[in-house]
C-alpha cells in the first residue's frame, strides 16, 4: 500500500476527528526536550501526536523582538480557548491592510534560495510592526 506524508501544524484535524480512523494511518511528532522556558529540537520522529506549537519559541530564538512574541503567544492562547481576539493600538485598517500588504508583495519578491530571510524580516518587517 502506498505512503503518504501529512505535515501539519492544525492540531484540530486530529482533536476534531477530521482525518480516518484506521490502521492505515501512523502519527508521528517531533521529539523535543524541555527544561524550563529551554526548548531542544533532537529532529527525530517518534510516535504520537503534538498538542502544543512551539512557534513562540522559534520565533523569540530568532530574534523577533519580545513585544511581537508575547502578543502571538496571548492571541495563540484566546484562539486555542475559542475567545475573540481584541485588536491593540495601531494604524486604520485601511492603512494596516497597505502595509500587509506590501510585506506581502515584497516577501513574494524573495528568492528563498538565495535571499536572507533573518534580513528581510529585520530590515523590512519588524520596522512596519509600530507602524501607525
Amino acid at each position: 500500500s502506498p505512503s503518504v506524508l501529512v505535515s501539519t501544524h492544525f492540531h484540530g484535524l486530529v482533536k476534531q476527528n477530521l482525518l480516518p480512523d484506521t490502521d492505515h494511518v501512523e502519527y508521528l511528532t517531533m521529539d523535543t526536550l524541555r527544561d524550563g522556558d529551554e526548548l531542544v529540537f533532537l529532529y527525530q520522529l517518534v510516535p504520537g501526536l503534538s498538542d502544543i506549537s512551539y512557534a513562540c519559541h522559534i520565533a523569540a530564538g530568532v530574534g523577533l523582538p519580545a513585544n511581537i512574541v508575547q502578543r502571538a503567544a496571548e492571541v495563540s492562547e484566546l484562539i486555542r480557548a475559542n475567545k475573540l481576539v481584541g485588536k491593540i493600538g495601531g494604524p486604520g485598517l485601511k492603512r494596516q491592510k497597505e502595509v500587509c500588504g506590501a510585506v506581502v508583495c515584497k516577501f513574494l519578491e524573495l528568492d528563498l534560495d538565495f535571499d536572507n530571510i533573518v534580513s528581510f524580516l529585520k530590515d523590512f518587517v519588524i520596522p512596519t510592526v509600530g507602524e501607525k
